[in-house]
């Protein structure tokens, strides 16, 4: 298993019941190092995970906490894939997208990237479907790389429209 920082705010569909269940060693004072079963709320495995509480700034943690970090806070234009948008892998099944981000680059030209993401989370599905292709979205989520191809995605673990 893996080991990181991850950090975690209750702002995802579980209830802080379902998302602690089979937490250890959760005291407000030793907040590193806990297990969690991820079991019943879109996440595909066990973790090791910190809670940071509010107000932690990164230069308050450890050098093996700072490394640990995997938080993406992204907004922009929500874009269906052309061809299968559903898929599985061992970790379960998993719906795909991606999110145009326009800007101009170094050379002042106009520049349309995709980020590719991904969602175990069936109601986070359901909500980008209901959405239409081009919807302005805020996505809070992990970066993670696929396991076969190595292609980088965002793991997304909240999702929001903007109007």
């Amino acid at each position: 298993m893996r080991e990181g920082l991850l950090t975690f705010r209750v702002i995802s569909n579980a209830p802080e019941e379902v998302a602690f269940k089979g937490v250890s060693n959760n005291s407000e004072e030793n907040k590193t190092n806990m297990f969690v079963s991820g079991e019943g709320w879109g996440v595909p495995a066990l973790s090791n995970f910190f809670i940071l509480k509010e107000g932690t700034e990164v230069e308050d943690l450890t050098l093996k906490e700072k490394l640990g970090v995997n938080e993406v806070r992204v907004s922009g234009y929500l874009h269906f894939l052309s061809g299968e948008s559903i898929k599985e892998n061992r970790c379960g099944r998993y719906f795909q997208c991606s999110l145009r981000r326009d800007f101009i680059d170094i050379n002042g030209e106009p520049r349309h990237d995709y980020l590719l993401m991904r969602t175990y989370d069936p109601q986070i599905e359901e909500t980008l479907c209901s959405l239409e292709d081009g919807a302005p979205i805020y996505v809070e989520g992990e970066a993670r790389s696929s396991l076969g191809s190595g292609k980088m995605y965002i793991l997304i673990k909240s999702v929001t429209p903007l109007s």
